[in-house]
């Protein structure tokens, strides 16, 4: 029997060619896919600072295809809403709102079955609430729910596309020769000649 020693050569990031950087770079990157739930919880986070008193979760797909996108969906008060857009309204259209949603204050969004791309600007919150009508078909109010639905789903879908945005900067963000050198430093990696890990 004999044992049979392998000598690896083994490099610090700021030895490696600039392939092997590349190679560092894309699978650091890759690894930051596994961190999924973490993104999540902070889009959670700050959907319950937004509406503490609704039941909202996030879907999505960031990979720069078609239908990818970030969709808010589950239990949203519609008191909440309006608290976010009341200077989108009048003393007058807001008097109106605030009577109307006390008696009807939970909303369904709802999730995206088939892809992940927001379906907030498609909603229509004025269907919920027009069943509370005093006075059925009267312009002025069919006018209210209107914007009402307009102003709420724009504002929702700002909330999904800011969160899009920071998700496409958490999942691939701009990482520098310098930050990757500080990475491996800090967890003592050292790296073969095409840039894989060396363990």
């Amino acid at each position: 029997m004999r044992t049979v020693a392998k000598t690896y050569t083994v490099y610090k990031f700021d030895e490696l060619s600039m392939d092997a950087k590349e190679t560092v770079r894309n699978d650091y990157v890759s690894g930051l896919s596994a961190l999924s739930d973490i993104f999540t919880e902070g889009c959670v986070e700050n959907l319950v600072e937004l509406f503490p008193h609704s039941d909202l979760d996030v879907q999505y797909s960031l990979s720069s295809c078609q239908g990818d996108g970030l969709n808010i969906y589950g239990a949203i008060r519609l008191d909440e809403i309006l608290s976010k857009i009341r200077n989108e309204f009048t003393e007058n259209e807001l008097n109106f709102l605030d009577k109307i949603i006390q008696n009807n204050n939970t909303f369904n969004l709802k999730q995206n079955e088939r892809y992940c791309y927001c379906l907030c600007n498609q909603t229509d919150f004025s269907d919920e609430l027009y069943d509370f009508l005093e006075v059925e078909d009267d312009p002025e109010e069919l006018r209210i729910l209107a914007k009402f639905s307009e102003k709420s789903g724009d504002f929702l879908t700002s909330v999904c596309k800011e969160m899009e945005k920071n998700g496409y900067e958490f999942f691939y963000p701009e990482i520098t020769d310098a930050d990757l050198s500080e990475w491996a430093e800090d967890n003592n990696y050292e790296f073969l000649e095409n840039g894989q890990i060396f363990s």
